[in-house]
């Protein structure tokens, strides 16, 4: 999750460009939705939430101080106070709830299952990668949710930056030697031998050989 995702909302970018008309109330009421939305997410990223929102209670504070918001009328100041009262009412109700927050039964199986990464950082930036392009987790997840996520799912340090720059390294490797996606198509070829196979699969014996 982007932890500006708040305030990069039109509303924010109407009131930091002294755009905003005192007749258009759809940004305030898109920013409210937006904020229920945001504090909706899943529990994994329950910090990034808090910081979404506590990053918005700073810029609605230097907002209100500006001599832009203190020259306004008295409607814009009261739906930009009405933004801010909310963002600090899901604040102290994310403040209250996070230490007795209780993991879902996912995160606690998969905290059980305490998967490694043993692979290098660039084949799991590939894999990463190859999950997004393939629209696995659907459209609206972005690159980075995912390998932050799964970086923290398979105890690997891997940034977004990290990744985003191993993919773009790989990527001048293929236009050269073709060989950027090497670890993918080991993968498959794993799978495929796996499935027209003759043996049974034994989820206990049976491993990928590293390269």
């Amino acid at each position: 999750m982007d932890i500006f995702a708040l305030t990069e909302t039109p509303l924010f970018r109407k009131l930091r460009d002294g755009l905003y008309s005192e007749t258009d109330n759809v940004d305030v009421q898109e920013f409210l939705l937006t904020v229920h939305e945001v504090t909706n997410y899943s529990t994994s990223e329950r910090t990034f939430v808090l910081d979404a929102l506590i990053i918005a209670d700073i810029e609605f504070t230097q907002i209100k101080n500006s001599d832009q918001l203190l020259a306004a009328n008295r409607a814009l100041a009261s739906l930009v106070e009405k933004a801010h009262r909310f963002v600090l009412h899901k604040i102290e109700e994310y403040k209250s709830n996070l230490g007795n927050f209780k993991s879902t039964p996912s995160a606690e199986s998969l905290s059980t299952v305490n998967l490694t990464w043993v692979r290098n950082k660039s084949e799991f930036s590939a894999l990463c990668y190859a999950l997004k392009v393939g629209e696995c987790f659907g459209q609206n997840i972005s690159q980075a949710d995912i390998v932050r996520t799964l970086s923290k799912a398979f105890n690997v340090e891997v940034t977004p930056d990290y990744a985003k720059k191993r993919i773009y390294e790989s990527k001048m490797s293929t236009l050269k030697r073709k060989t950027g996606v090497a670890f993918l198509e080991r993968l498959v070829a794993a799978l495929r031998n796996l499935l027209c196979g003759d043996e049974d699969y034994d989820e206990d014996d049976e491993h990928i050989e590293s390269a």
